[in-house]
C-alpha cells in the first residue's frame, strides 16, 4: 500500500461495495428484543396468582368476603377451590386449607391444652373460634355451679334449646364432665346422661322441645335467665339486644379456678408439598395478623384467634378473655354444618 493510501486504520472491515457490515449490531439488537420478551412471559407467569384456597364446603361464601375486605397476596387466587367432606387437598400448586374439620373422628370431642398460647396444634394454625359461654341479662347474677347441679331446679331460668343436637350434646359434654379437662371415655356414660337430661326439674319444663326463639324470649325477660350458647348466635341478634348481655365461662366442676370451653375452630392447614409450603410464609403471616383475623371474625361472627384482634361487643370481649386464659378448649366430635 502507498504511502498516499489511508486504508482503513481502527475501522470496521469494509463489506460489499466498501460499505461496513452492520449484521452484528442488529443481531444485537434482536436478541436483546428476544430476551427482554422471554423475561416478560417468566415475569407474567411469576406475577399470576398460583396457589389456592382450599375452602369447606359451606364456608366458601364467606372465604370470598374475607378476600374481598382483607386483600390477601397476589400469589393466591381469589376464587377458592371447595373441598367436599372427607376430600384432600392436591400437592400441586399448594396454598391453604381453611376448614373447622382439622381431623374426623369417631370421638365425643377434641381436646387442646393451652390453645390460646400457642395459636396452633400439630401444624395448623388456629384463625377464629365460636366459643360456647352462659350468656345473660349484664345486670343479673352469674351462673352458679350449684344451681347447675341441682336436680330440683331454683332460683332463675335454665333453659335450652332442645331441638337443637348441637346444644343437647353441648349440654351433655358439661354434665358428664369429671374436671377440668376431665371426660368419660366410656360412650355409655354419654348416652346416658343425654337420656336423662330433661328428666329431673333442673331445666325449665318443655326444654326438649324449646328453640332458639324461645331462648331469646327467656333471656330477655324481667326474671333472671341463663342460656348456654355459642358467641356467633347471640352476635346475630340487634345490636340493642346484644350488647346487654354478659358472657361468663361454664362454672367448672370442683373448687378449681381454671378455664375450659367448647369452641368450633376455624383452622389454616398447609396444603401441597414441602417445596410449596415453603413458599407460604407471607400469606402465614397475612392469616395471622390481628387484622385478618378481625376481619375474619366479624363475617363469621366469631371471635378473632389472634390477642390482639378487636372484639365486636361487651360480650365478645368477656369471651375474649375466657380465651386467652383457658387452660384448654374441646371441639365437638361432630361439628355443626352451619356458618
Amino acid at each position: 500500500m502507498g504511502k498516499g493510501s489511508k486504508g482503513n486504520r481502527g475501522g470496521r472491515p469494509a463489506g460489499k461495495n466498501g460499505k461496513k457490515n452492520k449484521m452484528p449490531l442488529r443481531a444485537v439488537l434482536a436478541g436483546a428484543v428476544i430476551l427482554l420478551a422471554v423475561l416478560g412471559i417468566f415475569a407474567v407467569r411469576a406475577s399470576r396468582p398460583r396457589y389456592e384456597w382450599y375452602v369447606e364446603a359451606g364456608l366458601e361464601p364467606a372465604w370470598r368476603r374475607v378476600i374481598n375486605s382483607a386483600g390477601p397476596p397476589g400469589s393466591f387466587k381469589k376464587e377458592p377451590v371447595v373441598l367436599a367432606a372427607g376430600e384432600k387437598a392436591p400437592e400441586n400448586p399448594g396454598g391453604f386449607v381453611i376448614t373447622t374439620r382439622r381431623e374426623e373422628t369417631e370421638a365425643p370431642l377434641i381436646i387442646y391444652p393451652r390453645l390460646s398460647f400457642t395459636l396452633e396444634y400439630e401444624g395448623a394454625h388456629v384463625l377464629a373460634l365460636d366459643p360456647w359461654m352462659i350468656f345473660r341479662q349484664h345486670t343479673f347474677p352469674s351462673l352458679s355451679r350449684r344451681r347447675i347441679e341441682s336436680t330440683a331446679g331454683g332460683t332463675g331460668i335454665l333453659a335450652l334449646p332442645g331441638s337443637d343436637p348441637a346444644t343437647v350434646r353441648a349440654w351433655t359434654a358439661r354434665i358428664v364432665q369429671e374436671g377440668p379437662g376431665i371426660f368419660p371415655p366410656d360412650q355409655a356414660a354419654w348416652d346416658a346422661a343425654a337420656a336423662s337430661l330433661f328428666e329431673d326439674n333442673r331445666f325449665r319444663k318443655g326444654s326438649n322441645t324449646f328453640t332458639w326463639q324461645d331462648m331469646w324470649y327467656f333471656l330477655f325477660d324481667n326474671e333472671p335467665a341463663w342460656v348456654y350458647a355459642p358467641l356467633s348466635r347471640v352476635r346475630e341478634l340487634p345490636n340493642y339486644r346484644s350488647s346487654i348481655l354478659a358472657a361468663d365461662p361454664f362454672p367448672e366442676p370442683g373448687s378449681v379456678n381454671t378455664i375450659g370451653f367448647q369452641a368450633r375452630i376455624l383452622w389454616a392447614l398447609p396444603a401441597g408439598n414441602a417445596k410449596n409450603q415453603a413458599k407460604l410464609t407471607r400469606a402465614l403471616e397475612w392469616l395471622k395478623s390481628a387484622e385478618t383475623q378481625t376481619i375474619i371474625a366479624d363475617t363469621l361472627r366469631w371471635l378473632p384467634a389472634n390477642p390482639e384482634g378487636q372484639p365486636y361487643d361487651p360480650a365478645a370481649m368477656s369471651a375474649r378473655l375466657a380465651w386467652l386464659t383457658a387452660s384448654y378448649v374441646w371441639e365437638d366430635g361432630k361439628p355443626e354444618e352451619r356458618f
